[in-house]
Parts: structure tokens; C-alpha cells; sequence
């Protein structure tokens, strides 16, 4: 899994990025 991760960053870090801010912005509205 880290693997893909890691492949999914160095090809489309500004991708991964978003989605990650996405994945916080939940995060902070259930709670």
C-alpha cells in the first residue's frame, strides 16, 4: 500500500495533495 502511495506522490503530488486537504477538510467537519 505505502508503495502506491509513495508512486501516486512522485507522479501526481498536486493530486495527492488535494486529496488529502479534501481527506482533513472531513475530518474537521464530523468533528
Amino acid at each position: 500500500m505505502y508503495e502506491m502511495i509513495k508512486m501516486a506522490l512522485i507522479r501526481s503530488s498536486g493530486i495527492v495533495l488535494l486529496l488529502l486537504m479534501a481527506l482533513m477538510n472531513n475530518v474537521t467537519a464530523e468533528q
